[in-house]
């Protein structure tokens, strides 16, 4: 029996990588529960995008968010965080009303939402 080389495995390897990467995307933009929420769609595929403006660009991703805040209000900041510009009592029924889980509740319950700032 012959084994693969390693420069196949190399190559699956790669491609089950790439089709991973695509699905995630696919399912982060269009069927995650924060999908719904406004805000532009590279921080919400992945947390480089933070990772860029909080290490490469020294802290500056505060002033990100308040640049999403005067454009889309409530902003899907990155990944799974949301990020209010107002503490607002109202914010909760807001969450229910916007996101589409079969049972909102238990989907908060359970980590649908890791992060939620305000500021």
């Amino acid at each position: 029996m012959a084994y693969p080389s390693s420069l196949t495995l190399l190559a699956i390897s790669a491609c089950a990588l790439i089709v991973y990467s695509i699905v995630t995307a696919i399912y982060r933009l269009y069927f995650h529960s924060l999908a719904k929420f406004p805000g532009p769609k590279i921080p919400a595929l992945t947390l480089w995008y933070e990772f860029y403006y909080d290490v490469i660009k020294r802290g500056c991703h505060i002033w990100k968010i308040e640049e999403m805040h005067k454009r889309y209000g409530i902003a899907l900041c990155s990944g799974q965080t949301l990020s209010f510009d107002s503490f607002d009592l109202s914010a909760p029924a807001l969450l229910l009303s916007k996101s589409v889980p079969s049972s909102p509740l238990a989907h908060l319950a359970y980590g649908g939402l890791q992060d939620l700032s305000f500021g």
